[in-house]
């Protein structure tokens, strides 16, 4: 079988946010529910590390697109709402497992229950 690296999805993109610096996009309509990427991983050796697209995501607590759900070791990031093409991909980091402190080195503060 043949491998190969994809940085990015076929519907996304990263491009200059309004939010902040650069952002995630969407290249195509994006219905509500559909799995985008894995945006994170948790290691017992490094911690928590970010995907591509989990460097990305900006934050919007009012409207967020998408949210993501712990699934073992990975972040997995979905669709929360229909998302229009072009439109920035954004999470609340408020309740995202990926953007809590985890200085400690112990990942049990980010598990969510």
């Amino acid at each position: 079988m043949k491998h190969t690296y994809k940085p990015l999805p076929n519907n996304l993109t990263i491009k200059n946010s309004s939010v902040h610096g650069l952002g995630v996009f969407a290249t195509k309509f994006i219905p509500v529910g559909l799995k985008l990427c894995i945006s994170h991983y948790f290691t017992e050796e490094f911690g928590v590390i970010r995907s591509t697209v989990g460097g990305y995501l900006n934050c919007d607590i009012e409207d967020p697109s998408a949210f993501v759900i712990r699934e073992d070791n990975v972040l997995n990031l979905f669709a929360a709402r229909d998302i229009m093409e072009n439109e920035e991909i954004t999470i609340d980091y408020r309740t995202a497992p990926c953007c809590v402190d985890d200085s400690d080195g112990d990942l049990e503060n980010i598990i969510l229950e």
